[in-house]
């Protein structure tokens, strides 16, 4: 006679349960609004389906009269033994002949809900539990899984890792209230007996989080380890090594002892197609595209369609699919993993080599695509796979790989330039352009002489850009790569007039337009067709000129080249200053301020900027137009643009000395003299002299600038001297720190953080941008050597008081 529990039977558990009230909800609802349900809860390993169906349980059971039954299956690899194990738990004299009908009487007409654990390695499970959720009344079942089972009526619950703290996020009562914090902290108290100094603690656990993507169990094995190392300490040595993260707790199967463990469960039931797949997706740095991962099977298996895999990688919880996108993750922890699996089948080299083909032709496709419409969508593209990019060529440098640098470099010079990019990839096509050499024919590497031309250009190193974008030019010549050769053409005619030599860009842009207009490179025309309109303006050709940018920027706006667009505005400007229309001037530079911001265009807005700071003061707007010249300071160093700096720092210098603050300008000059004593033109150096000799009242000082001034050159030490003596001209409104010196600016951006005003209401007070302000922030934070604004305002405030 059968003998059926009719009691419920679940484990409870020891540890709460942290950020996961909205699940909860969702699987209450669904397992109690029907009569019967089948819902998987899917999640990669370790990312708490257990845990939270054990605490679902309690909550179920007045819903439930015939009782709520969790069972545990990890040890079951096919349906008769899984089948078996839920007959002896629900059946007191189940005889081990396992049989779907007799099972299902047993669970007769009661509602009754089995907690089915650990059902992905289990053949044929799905159809011995549609069979007996078809033989059965009032039968649900809740099954966790790391991929979906896949009967019909089956309902999916993914469970996502936890939502680590925002990078932003340093208060502690705010890191206090984060889940993936409370799991590590309250693991950490059982290990240390409560030893963890919050204060000093919390930024760094806050960081493990997000190095371990919110995964409670990596979290969980992480903060078991604080018995012998403080978070601290911890954190350098979760980014190396995997097996920190381990336990040595017996009450958990032997796959959750270690997060490899739980990895290798996993990974192990994929086909050697889909692991083969994984191993490469683990070699990126963040999101992949859709599109990315379809060119990476081509690659791996000449078949164009990764849907298929992508499709089996995400029901498998090894690829994690990010919501509302075409885009597709595999956690840090996997990443970590699949590493190492490669460089144990010694596929390291193999497998970034193919990736290098892959993100070859990404960006190549990109760099054809940021000059046409839906730049908003190439640029956020690159900006999801630029970590990959940077990783990638970094280990090519390491691994001397110099062409596969030289390839993918040859496409980043327009992403660079937006995106404030130019110096690191200068640093790269410095690095490997000189071993590469010049072979006859080779496009790649013509390309990536064109690239660094461009970068030259945007740095405004004039000399360097002839150079390389001639030797692009006698690479090109032999081929039939006309559109390369073109845009080789465009640049030396850019490179020239940037060097005030106007008969050789026109002949370089009369070559480049004849190419242009035989291959229809429509795009490569209306460079051209800007480029004259600058030639036009250095001959004072005002007419010809406006008409040439008014085309211009009317042909940008039709091919969908906004960013570029946005720049031709910015330079068209110059034209209604010239015509003393400074309203009309301010009217082009707001326009295309507002466009350099929405696509974040670095380069253009420094140039916007400094523009602006030019047309204010001619308004009488001196405190705005500093304001435009300091942000356009901040952006320039930030992004590697010493060459623009230079000048904003030097307008800064004169319009503040003409505005009347002296003070401001001698620190300005002071500054200058500072940061770029070794490599100021010396036009600089005699402007800087000049405002300095002028706002001097010491009469030595007066004599020194006039001795320095009359010199044909400028030594390191006599540009100190003038420092030294410009400094003396101010009325020294910094403070002095312990991490340096605090700028009269990060002072006042912090007396207005004591008044309690947001980051939005001081750029408004103070004139310049959000971004600014954060930017002067954190540096003021780094002086102070605090981790929060409150600890940055109450040290600074206290210096003063002092």
């Amino acid at each position: 006679m059968t003998q059926r529990r009719t009691d419920s039977v679940y484990p409870r558990p020891l540890t709460p349960l942290f950020g996961r009230e909205h699940e909860l909800q969702r699987l209450m609802h669904l397992l109690t609004h029907k009569e019967r349900q089948f819902v998987t809860v899917r999640g990669p390993g370790g990312v708490g389906k257990t845990h939270l169906a054990l605490h679902l349980a309690p909550f179920l059971e007045d819903s439930f009269p015939g009782g709520v039954y969790f069972i545990a299956l990890d040890a079951c690899l096919d349906k008769l033994s899984a089948i078996n194990t839920i007959g002896r738990w629900l059946d007191r004299d189940w005889d081990a002949n396992p049989d779907i009908e007799h099972l299902a009487r047993i669970i007769d007409a009661r509602r009754t809900l089995l907690i089915l654990d650990n059902l992905e390695q289990i053949s044929g499970i799905a159809a011995a539990l549609s069979a007996l959720m078809h033989q059965t009344t009032s039968l649900s079942i809740l099954g966790t899984s790391q991929k979906q089972i896949g009967i019909d009526g089956e309902v999916v619950v993914i469970l996502e890792p936890l939502e680590p703290p925002a990078a932003t996020v340093h208060e502690a009562t705010q890191l206090l209230c984060n889940p993936c914090v409370q799991v590590f902290l309250e693991q950490a108290h059982r290990v240390t007996g409560g030893e963890i100094a919050l204060e000093n603690d919390l930024p760094a656990i806050a960081e493990i989080a997000r190095a371990l993507d919110g995964i409670p169990l990596a979290i969980q094995l992480a903060a078991s380890r604080t018995n012998v190392l403080s978070p601290s300490a911890l954190l350098p040595r979760l980014q190396q090594q995997i097996e920190v993260l381990s336990s040595q707790r017996n009450d958990v199967p032997d796959r959750l002892r270690t997060i490899r463990g739980a990895m290798e469960w996993t990974f192990g039931r994929l086909t050697p197609v889909q692991q083969m797949v994984f191993l490469h997706l683990c070699l990126f740095e963040g999101p992949a595209d859709f599109a990315m991962i379809e060119t990476l099977c081509q690659e791996l298996m000449g078949n164009s369609s990764g849907l298929d895999i992508v499709e089996s990688l995400v029901a498998n919880s090894m690829l994690r699919h990010i919501p509302d996108s075409d885009q597709f993750l595999v956690l840090s922890v996997l990443r970590t993993f699949g590493r190492d699996q490669l460089e144990q089948a010694s596929l390291t080299t193999s497998a970034h080599r193919i990736l290098a083909k892959v993100v070859a032709a990404m960006v190549a496709r990109a760099d054809v695509e940021l000059t046409e419409r839906h730049q908003p969508e190439v640029l956020n593209r690159l900006d999801r796979a630029y970590p990959t990019v940077r990783a990638l060529i970094g280990w090519a440098l390491a691994h001397r790989e110099y062409e596969m640098v030289a390839q993918i470099g040859g496409h980043l010079w327009r992403y660079a330039e937006i995106r404030g990019g130019t110096a690191e990839l200068a640093q790269w096509l410095d690095t490997v352009l000189p071993i590469v050499g010049t072979p006859p024919g080779n496009v790649h590497i013509a390309n990536a002489w064109i690239s660094r031309g461009y970068v030259a250009a945007v740095q405004l190193s004039w000399d360097v850009a002839v150079t390389a974008f001639s030797t692009a030019i006698d690479l090109l010549l032999q081929t039939s790569h006309k559109r390369a050769l073109t845009q080789a053409h465009c640049g030396l005619a850019r490179a020239w007039r940037g060097k005030r030599d106007i008969t050789e860009a026109r002949v370089w842009l009369d070559r480049a337009e004849l190419l242009a207009r035989q291959i229809g490179f429509r795009r490569a025309e209306v460079t051209i067709m800007v480029n004259r309109a600058e030639l036009c303006v250095l001959e004072h050709r005002i007419d010809t000129a406006q008409s040439l940018y008014e085309h211009s920027i009317n042909e940008l706006e039709e091919l969908g080249d906004i960013v570029c667009m946005a720049a031709t505005i910015s330079r068209a400007s110059e034209i209604e200053v010239l015509r003393h229309d400074l309203p009309q001037a301010l009217a082009l530079l707001r326009r295309a301020e507002e466009i350099d911001r929405q696509y974040d265009s670095r380069a253009s807005l420094t140039q916007t900027l400094v523009s602006l700071a030019d047309v204010r003061h001619a308004m009488g707007d001196s405190r705005r137009a500093l304001a435009n010249l300091e942000e356009a300071i901040e952006v320039c160093r930030t992004t590697g643009l010493p060459r623009i700096e230079q000048q904003a720092r030097l307008r800064f210098a004169q319009i503040a000395h003409e505005s009347g603050n002296t003070t401001a300008a001698a620190l300005a000059c002071a500054e200058l003299l500072m940061l770029y004593r070794n490599s100021l033109d010396s036009t600089i150096v005699t402007a800087v002299l000049d405002i300095v000799r002028d706002i001097a009242t010491d009469g030595d000082d007066i004599a020194t600038i006039s001795a320095i001034a009359a010199m044909p050159r400028y030594t390191p030490e006599v540009l100190m001297q003038a420092q030294r003596i410009a400094q003396r001209c101010g009325d020294h409104t910094t403070q002095v720190v312990d991490g340096g010196v605090l700028s009269a600016r990060e002072i006042e951006i912090l007396h207005l953080l004591a008044l309690d005003l947001s980051t939005t209401e001081i750029a408004q007070a103070l004139s310049i941008s959000p971004r600014t302000v954060t930017t002067h922030i954190g540096n003021a934070m780094a002086k102070l050597n605090v981790k929060s604004r409150t600890a940055a305002v109450a040290r600074a405030l206290a210096s003063t008081a002092t």
